[in-house]
């Protein structure tokens, strides 16, 4: 009968590092888990668990399926077996802030989260232990008050010779300059607040378009209506953005004119009637408007093109691309009007 000390049962998992070896032990000699593991799903199952970190529980694992299979010598199939079965036991659980792309937008390694059940059937800390000890201790005592270190614009007196703390113009501007928000452009924020994407994915997006010789700024102008209804986000995002940098297309020109028709439009709203001219205000007719306003409802995210020219109008939530041989334009919510009446006459047809 074979006599094994614990640090030689520990040794059969030399592979991996030295501070999760005991949990490994642990996990394989359960019972609850033995009773639901082969042995070809407890290997992958060992290496799983020793993706995780000990004192960090939020913290996700990556598993690369063809990887794992490859190292230890078995099928993908095992693996994808063995990660559905942890999944339905709820000893792992799928990271919700993956959608499936790395920060470059290229799809990557699957991210699950050990889960509370499975930490403690190996005795691995939770969360909930972790804050348990910090609740028992004594609140931290109030920061002592210490004087300002900032000096004050006066005139102190030492040893009969005026000292002016005021300071200089040259360090007032280093402060300045220390003061100024550092990191992502203000107009590009809303790419980290409504899609996602990380600061790394922004600046690799912002490296792209300085190649190209576009703005980041003009895509997003452009094609931020696209992006938010289609509800892509993180790296999904960011794929999406590169292929519209690399399509060739004059961002910075479209975005000008999207500016330029939106002041055009501001001004005649706000726009004085000159005096002793009478201004025409016959108001509209009310069945034009109304059919004008259902043709648009109607045309929405739809494509037409016209009966006899080469013309091809893809309408969009309050713009249209028109597309004429191989120059493609992009119309504003003012010039829209001409397109729809084209639909309500018949000129333009759905494709």
């Amino acid at each position: 009968m074979l006599n094994l000390t614990y640090n030689d049962m520990l040794s059969a998992y030399q592979d991996y590092p030295s501070p999760i070896r005991p949990y490994l032990l642990r996990a394989e000699t359960h019972p609850d888990i033995r009773a639901k593991l082969t042995k070809s799903f407890m290997r992958v199952f060992i290496d799983l668990v020793a993706r995780t970190r000990i004192r960090k529980p939020e913290k996700e694992i990556s598993v690369s399926v063809h990887k794992v299979a490859a190292e230890l010598g078995v099928s993908t199939k095992t693996v994808t077996r063995t990660i559905s079965l942890c999944l339905e036991c709820g000893w792992l659980n799928p990271d919700p802030l993956h959608d499936g792309r790395n920060r470059w937008g290229k799809f990557s390694a699957r991210r699950y989260l050990v889960a509370a059940p499975l930490r403690k059937l190996i005795g691995l800390p939770t969360i909930e232990e972790r804050v348990a000890p910090s609740d028992q201790q004594d609140p931290p005592a109030p920061p002592v008050a210490h004087a300002s270190s900032v000096p004050q614009s006066k005139t102190e007196m030492s040893h009969g010779i005026g000292v002016n703390n005021c300071l200089s113009k040259k360090e007032a501007s280093f402060n300045n300059e220390a003061e100024k928000p550092k990191g992502l452009p203000a107009d590009l924020r809303p790419l980290q607040r409504e899609l996602g994407i990380d600061l790394f994915g922004i600046f690799s997006l912002m490296g792209l378009a300085k190649q190209v010789g576009q703005r980041l700024q003009d895509v997003w102008t452009v094609k931020r209506h696209l992006l938010l209804n289609s509800g892509i986000t993180g790296g999904r995002a960011v794929k999406y953005l590169r292929s519209l940098l690399n399509s060739g297309d004059d961002f910075a020109y479209v975005a000008r004119k999207l500016k330029n028709a939106a002041g055009t439009v501001e001004t005649r709203s706000t726009g004085l009637e000159p005096r002793g001219v009478k201004m025409d205000q016959r108001a509209p007719s009310t069945p034009s408007s109304a059919r004008l306003k259902a043709i648009a409802d109607a045309c929405r995210f739809k494509t037409f093109r016209h009966v006899s020219r080469d013309m091809i109008v893809r309408f969009y939530d309050g713009f249209a691309e028109v597309t004429r041989g191989a120059v493609r334009e992009t119309y504003p919510a003012c010039h829209m009007e001409g397109l729809y009446k084209g639909v309500a006459a018949g000129n333009l047809v759905e494709a």
